[in-house]
């Protein structure tokens, strides 16, 4: 059930008592439980093939901190026993990051939800990781200032997971991706230790994460294995009062990426620049089967999110735009290319109604409510050949070859993510969506990219390809063990 006096199949009760007792007597008795009805719903995330029929791990306990103090006391407490530690928020996770594949006990934060500064002349805002993403979001609206937040969760997810786990934002192409937005951080260590990192390390401000030793990136991305952040700066920026989506359909993946996309990104002129290929515009809409596509339809839709501050700027990128698609069109290299009206909804939620009010309406495509995606990050230049390899896996076991791509902050790299929606009660299909989730992780680290979220089996596929340098693991390795000597925070995550 979990590390050092908590072994699978050696259940000491006595002991799991006398645990139960003091995670009490740090929280009180209505914030921490080992009832198995609590514990379940913690068995099984989004985009980890694990679902209630298919739990991937059960904590012991789980427990509800408001305070860093009593964070502070429940590590100290897990490493008395040398228990695992699985640091927990709102439960939209995806890839297992916060399932315990080991037991232990769950800490759950998402009662420590307070925005605890907002400096206006500074432009940062100080969050616990409860905040939500709707929560921010309206709270910031009222000052004309927002942040980059996510597309694809709901407003009930924590934004400080999403920065930690370097999250797809709605303008990423202006932005980047939002690992990119943290600032400083303060971190209850595994040995119990609260550091504060990045300017807050250094100052009474938490404005950046430069020019000081970048300690902020001990935690950026390690799913939880270095410590447990219960607070975090990020930047927030003037909200543009005027914004507008224009899309324009490719009948090619080269037409769109390679013609389109990244050249226009290098304009930097978009908030946001988003490729979908026919079937991802079409499983939030349509139920399985999709069919064939029309043969009035592209087989790309590219969406460019315009934004500006006066009626002038706005008109003058889109200006810009049209110029540089008409210039696009007399080189003869995009003969398919022609302006669409996108859905509403679709429209909407890319540059007016942020966060995205329909968030995974496509995990229902085939009546199953379940939805497993392999996003990662890879170099534009890999793309058109990673969605022609990404089409046939998906589409060779009978599902949607749904797959997008997002641009980050210049033209070299960005998001390329596919999408399989499945009936999690169906073992035949859930084994087929193994095979599909094996072969898209192999298409993203052949394609040079890398897998973000990524499940345990998809980080020892990742750490173990031939393109992967073994001394990188070999260090990440040498600073877990030196900031966590008892092996307790997240075991088994990046397989560590």
């Amino acid at each position: 059930m979990g590390l050092g006096y908590f072994k699978q199949g050696e259940v000491d009760e006595k002991q799991k008592t006398e645990i139960l007792k003091k995670l009490v007597d740090i929280v009180g008795e209505d914030r921490v439980s080992d009832d198995d009805a609590v514990l379940f719903p913690y068995s099984y995330d989004v985009g980890n093939l694990s679902t209630p029929k298919h739990p991937a791990g059960k904590p012991d306990y789980v427990i509800l901190p408001v305070t860093v103090e009593e964070v502070q006391s429940i590590v100290l407490l897990a490493n008395e026993y040398k228990i695992p530690l699985i640091p927990f928020i709102s439960g939209a996770n995806m890839g297992g990051c916060a399932v315990p594949e080991q037991g232990g006990i769950l800490v759950d934060l998402h009662k420590m939800n307070k925005i605890v500064e907002i400096n206006e002349k500074a432009n940062y805002v100080v969050v616990e990781p409860g905040v939500t993403i709707g929560m921010l979001e309206k709270t910031l609206a009222k000052l004309n200032r927002w942040v980059s937040t996510p597309l694809a969760p709901p407003a009930a997810a924590s934004i400080v997971g999403n920065v930690l786990l370097s999250g797809i934002g709605h303008v990423s192409a202006h932005y980047g991706n939002q690992g990119e937005l943290l600032n400083a951080a303060e971190v209850v260590l595994p040995t119990g230790e609260v550091v504060k990192v990045g300017s807050a390390g250094l100052t009474n401000s938490w404005h950046s994460r430069y020019p000081m030793p970048d300690l902020t990136g001990l935690f950026v991305n390690w799913q939880g294995t270095t410590g447990i952040v219960t607070k975090m700066g990020i930047p927030m920026y003037e909200r543009p009062p005027y914004k507008d989506v224009i899309t324009f359909g490719f009948d090619t993946y080269e037409e769109a990426i390679d013609e389109f996309m990244i050249p226009w990104s290098r304009k930097e002129l978009a908030h946001d620049i988003t490729g979908l290929n026919w079937p991802l515009a079409n499983i939030s809409v349509k139920k399985h089967p999709l069919g064939e596509r029309p043969a009035d339809q592209p087989l790309v839709f590219v969406l460019s999110v315009v934004a500006g501050y006066t009626t002038e700027e706005i008109e003058f990128k889109k200006k810009a735009l049209y110029a540089f698609v008409e210039d696009i069109k007399q080189s003869g290299k995009v003969p398919s290319i022609k302006e669409i009206e996108m859905p509403e909804k679709t429209k909407d939620y890319r540059a007016v109604n942020i966060p995205n009010p329909y968030a995974f309406l496509y995990a229902d495509h085939r009546n199953g409510g379940a939805v497993y995606w392999c996003g990662s990050f890879m170099p534009a230049d890999q793309w058109v050949p990673a969605y022609k390899q990404a089409d046939a896996i998906m589409s060779d076991l009978g599902f949607a070859a749904a797959t997008r791509v997002s641009m980050f902050r210049g033209s070299h790299y960005g998001m390329f993510r596919s999408i399989v929606p499945y009936n999690k009660d169906d073992d035949q299909e859930v084994e087929k969506v193994r095979k599909v989730a094996e072969g898209l992780v192999k298409n993203v680290i052949e394609h040079d990219g890398v897998a973000y979220k990524q499940p345990t089996w998809a980080s020892k596929l990742t750490l173990e390809s031939e393109k992967a340098d073994p001394n990188y693991n070999q260090m990440m390795q040498k600073i877990k063990k030196t900031l966590d000597p008892n092996g307790i925070m997240n075991p088994g995550k990046w397989n560590l």
